[in-house]
């Protein structure tokens, strides 16, 4: 009996893929385990790399691939993969992430099963930036194992998707919506928290790959922050119909700080354009107007010389 299914969705991961395949099958645990790598008709050498790694592995049993004909995009094929899920806990860890602790699985199996009233245990992760010189960093700053409340996870980035695992039946009835969503893993967190309660362990298990060609490094870099914000509202209240309101005044609340924000960054955006497009032109008359002055007076000068 299978007791984790390890959803890895990939697509064009081909410089990160064994990574992400050898940290799962280095868990060592007491249970069965199976990991559905979900490939969304990846155009590189994504395919050709997962048959190389499994081929020898001694735990190429756990591993179960598949490369889709046609490209389904990145929540039909999530989808796709909960289908196909049979553990009693679902884990995710995408293409470009790994996990960097062989006992993550079997520490985060053993508090659930020990803690029934919880629908999610994470952990902390590691932050690595692709493409930037800058140094690995944390990706939550708390210091301590805790609970953590709905107010949190409304308001705070704090799961990375890495660290992920929760009980496959609170998750495969996902609503509608849920695939209209670009934050997907936002969107299960918060699902997740209204059909029961979160842990999340101080550990750093995973490293979470921050590529800034990426997709969630488009908002962080600030490439396409408005669209994120706007996908952030309609998750929020698409959340706050699905629970009946039962957080209105939090989601209120996050809504309202999502709206200043966007009204800040237009704000900064015309300041920028003021900047750069519309004092130039000012200072180049002017400076344009000195100089002519300038020839002029030269040109005095020589008159009574």
């Amino acid at each position: 009996m299978i007791t984790v299914s390890i959803i890895m969705m990939t697509y064009g991961h081909e410089n990160y893929i064994k990574q992400a395949i050898e940290g799962v099958l280095m868990q060592d645990c007491n249970f069965e385990v199976e990991l559905i790598i979900a490939d969304d008709n990846s155009p590189d050498n994504t395919e050709n790399i997962v048959k190389e790694v499994v081929k020898k592995h001694p735990k190429k049993h756990w591993v179960k691939y598949t490369k889709h004909k046609v490209n389904k995009g990145m929540h039909p094929n999530f989808n796709w993969a909960l289908r196909q899920v049979k553990g009693k806990y679902i884990a995710i860890c995408e293409g470009d992430d790994y996990w960097t602790n062989p006992s993550k699985l079997q520490k985060q199996v053993n508090f659930m099963d020990t803690n029934p009233k919880y629908s999610m245990v994470c952990h902390n992760a590691k932050v690595i930036h692709v493409g930037l010189t800058k140094k690995p960093s944390n990706f939550s700053n708390r210091k301590i194992s805790t609970a953590l409340s709905m107010k949190t996870i409304i308001n705070e980035w704090t799961i990375p998707t890495a660290s992920m695992l929760f009980r496959t039946n609170l998750a495969t009835d996902l609503p509608d919506w849920f695939t209209k969503i670009y934050s997907g893993d936002y969107s299960l967190s918060l699902l997740l928290r209204h059909r029961g309660k979160i842990y999340f362990l101080k550990e750093f298990m995973s490293t979470y790959r921050l590529d800034k060609f990426g997709n969630s490094a488009t908002a962080i870099y600030g490439e396409a922050p408005e669209f994120v914000s706007l996908q952030h509202i309609k998750l929020l209240n698409f959340f706050n119909k699905e629970t009946n309101f039962a957080y209105d005044h939090l989601i209120h609340l996050k809504l309202q700080a999502i709206e200043k924000e966007l009204k800040i960054n237009r704000l900064k955006r015309i300041g920028f354009i003021k900047v750069f497009y519309v004092w130039p032109k000012r200072f180049i008359f002017r400076s344009f107007n000195i100089f002519i002055v300038g020839i002029r007076m030269l040109g005095n000068d020589e008159k009574y010389n």
